[in-house]
C-alpha cells in the first residue's frame, strides 16, 4: 500500500534517542504494551510529526504506550495545518491531563471511549479471555470547527 510507510523510529516532541529494553520474545507479554524509559539497555531513534512533512493527513491514530502527549507537542504544526481527526489511546492516568491540556490548545474537542482488551469475535478466534474485564481508555477528538462530529453517539 503506497499509503503506508514502516519507520523503525519512535514519535515525541523533539527528535533525538530515547532508550529502549531489549525484548525477550521466549517470554509471555504484551510486547504492544513496550515503554520507552531510562534505564533500558538498548535505544530507539526518535522522529516528530511535523519532521514527516506530510502533504496531507485526515486521521491520525496515536498508540504508543505513553508517548501520546510528546507526540502531539511533536505535531503541533501539522495538527493546525490539517485538522485531523485524532483517535488516541491514554491507558496511563499520568498523561491523560497533559493529553487533553494539548488538544485543548490545538482547538480540539473530544469524546471518551472505552474498548474491552478482549473481543470475541477476535481475528484468531481464541475464545479464552486472559483480560477480564480490562478496558482501553481512548480519546475521539476533532477540531472545534468541525462541529459535525460533536454529536457523535459512543
Amino acid at each position: 500500500c503506497h499509503w503506508v510507510h514502516v519507520r523503525e523510529e519512535g514519535l515525541s516532541e523533539t527528535p533525538g534517542r530515547c532508550p529502549l529494553r531489549p525484548l525477550d520474545y521466549a517470554r509471555i507479554g504484551n510486547f504492544g504494551g513496550l515503554e520507552l524509559k531510562a534505564g533500558s539497555e538498548g535505544s530507539v531513534r526518535l522522529t516528530t510529526i511535523d519532521e514527516l512533512l506530510l502533504e496531507r493527513l485526515d486521521f491520525l491514530k496515536l498508540d504508543i504506550e505513553g508517548m501520546e502527549p510528546q507526540a502531539l507537542r511533536g505535531a503541533r504544526t501539522t495538527l493546525r495545518k490539517f485538522k485531523p481527526i485524532l483517535y488516541i489511546e491514554v491507558d496511563r492516568p499520568a498523561q491523560k491531563a497533559q493529553v487533553l491540556e494539548e488538544l485543548a490548545a490545538l482547538g480540539y474537542r473530544w469524546r471518551e471511549h472505552f474498548t474491552f482488551l478482549f473481543n470475541a469475535e477476535n481475528t484468531n478466534r481464541v475464545a479464552h479471555n486472559i483480560y477480564a474485564d480490562a478496558m482501553s481508555f481512548n480519546l475521539l477528538a476533532w477540531p472545534a470547527e468541525r462541529e459535525a462530529l460533536s454529536d457523535l453517539s459512543m
